[in-house]
């Protein structure tokens, strides 16, 4: 579990986080809906401890690894030599990491690229290879940062069932910022959305719909979309 207690964020004049608290449950995917400037990306920054803040921050997973909106790939090296990049001080023995990055690369339907460099792939195709690196790398929690921003619809499904489809493998802890909520509706197991300045949780959600179902178009989870439109939008 990862639990945030009483967090206070300022810059300058704006306070983003005012005795903030919230809980991650372990091995459930959380996102986090907010608009932009609602302190989504200082939430993740907080909880693996890339900044300060006021409060408590209280956490049993053993590392974090990151999925930024932009890849964030190594453009000298290829594909399989930024999953290496980040293995190196973690997995010593070279044979044992190229046998887990071959793994990696299979599970996104990648293997085939593994030579190429990234400005050779498509959007998708790189935002593929920074899942297989978040997943490659022997963290317990993953932090996702708007990962599917700006990609067409049918690409953003495929990219989502690739992620759903490594996260069963191994159901580590996630917690996925976004400002669209059909992308926390697709993907999460609980929804949390937040409004106001200083930052709140205006509404707290858990589909209770397999995923599957939630794709057939299920009532119940129709429902709850409403439910959290009409919160997202009477509360911004």
């Amino acid at each position: 579990m990862i639990e945030l207690k009483e967090i206070s964020k300022r810059y300058g004049d704006t306070v983003v986080f005012d005795r903030f608290s919230m809980t991650v449950e372990s091995g459930k995917i959380l996102a986090v809906v907010g608009n932009s400037g609602s302190g989504k990306t200082t939430l993740l920054n907080i909880l693996c401890g890339l900044i300060e803040a006021d409060g408590k921050v209280f956490s049993d997973e053993t590392g974090f690894s990151y999925i930024f909106q932009n890849t964030t790939l190594v453009p000298s090296l290829t594909v399989k030599g930024n999953l290496d990049l980040v293995l190196k001080h973690k997995i010593p023995d070279r044979v044992t990491r190229e046998k887990l990055i071959g793994e990696m690369l299979q599970s996104v339907e990648l293997e085939a690229l593994a030579d190429r460099y990234p400005l050779t792939l498509s959007g998708g195709q790189a935002q593929r290879v920074s899942m297989a690196r978040a997943f490659a790398y022997p963290a317990s929690a993953i932090l996702m940062d708007e990962p599917f921003k700006g990609l067409d619809l049918r690409l953003k499904a495929k990219l989502i069932a690739s992620f759903h489809a490594l996260w069963e493998k191994e159901r580590r802890t996630v917690v996925f910022v976004t400002h669209e909520i059909e992308e926390a509706l697709l993907l999460a197991d609980r929804i949390v959305v937040l409004g106001g300045a200083p930052a709140r949780i205006i509404g707290d959600f858990e589909p209770g719909v397999d995923r599957a179902s939630r794709i057939a178009g299920d009532p119940r989870f129709s429902q709850l979309r409403a439910e959290i439109y009409d919160r997202f939008y009477r509360e911004n």
